[in-house]
């Protein structure tokens, strides 16, 4: 049978079992949310219509856990591919650093996921990043923190409509502060569109962490900045630390704080 015969009939079965399938899972109900709309809905929340509905559906939970566990696995390649691609960058030369990010494979201290919306001025968005890519017992555990105050929110704190008045940072996420590493939070300048990620009361004494800045976009370059020193307190032997990440496009993006060599927690 030659390859377009075989290609006809091959054709003519998939319509016929489309024709014969059921038009709608048979979990699914009249109420359930559009698929399309898992993905946007996991990462900023649902709205009014379906808050209620989808936490009690058998149906959408199952939708939802499977759509987590695909936004896992891309998650995880994207960091694996980002190292990949800076150790080749750096060259085998540097052995010290190639061994900072064999660590690094092993599980992040802090990771976040933002989402850059907007044109001329971006607005950052929390996004639902795995677990997977945190060493166990990681110090930096971030929570949504809007720059005003008041209730914490998962979209940004600070938008704009196009006006020219002075913005202030979105400080969307920030961690807790971990005894013998500080306190880390992440936040933008809308106008500027620079994210940066500063660790403040890290040990003075400790080695300066890296921080990755990864693009959830095939051949997109990540980008990895060493935290700098901005200020200290010479009494706590402590010193506040940054990285900036400028004029970043708008995306989906992972953002992961390297492991530290040596770690306290409080007993």
């Amino acid at each position: 049978m030659s390859n377009p015969k075989l290609g006809d009939l091959l054709r003519e079965s998939y319509a016929r079992d489309l024709a014969a399938a059921p038009r709608m899972h048979p979990g699914r109900t009249a109420q359930c949310p559009p698929l399309t709309m898992f993905p946007r809905a996991l990462r900023e929340g649902w709205g009014e219509t379906y808050r209620d509905h989808v936490p009690a559906c058998g149906y959408c939970r199952k939708v939802a856990a499977m759509q987590r566990r695909i936004e896992r696995e891309v998650q995880i390649s994207f960091f694996s591919d980002a190292l990949d691609r800076l150790i080749a960058a750096k060259g085998v030369a540097d052995q010290s650093l190639r061994e900072r990010f064999a660590r690094w494979r092993k599980g992040s201290e802090g990771a976040a996921r933002v989402i850059l919306e907007g044109a001329r001025s971006l607005s950052m968005v929390l996004g639902e990043c795995s677990e997977a890519l945190l060493r166990p017992n990681a110090l930096w555990q971030f929570q949504p923190a809007p720059a005003g105050g008041g209730t914490p929110r998962v979209r940004g704190a600070v938008r704009t409509r196009g006006g020219t008045r002075p913005q202030s940072p979105q400080v969307v996420v920030a961690s807790s502060p971990v005894p013998g590493a500080g306190l880390a939070r992440i936040s933008m300048q809308t106008e500027t569109r620079t994210i940066t990620v500063r660790v403040e009361g890290f040990p003075a004494s400790q080695a300066r962490p890296l921080v990755l800045l990864i693009p959830l976009k095939e051949g997109a370059e990540p980008q990895c900045h060493e935290l700098q020193t901005f200020g200290s307190d010479a009494h706590l032997h402590t010193a506040d630390l940054k990285a900036e990440f400028s004029d970043v496009a708008p995306g989906d993006y992972l953002i992961m704080l390297e492991p530290l060599a040596a770690r306290r927690r409080s007993p």
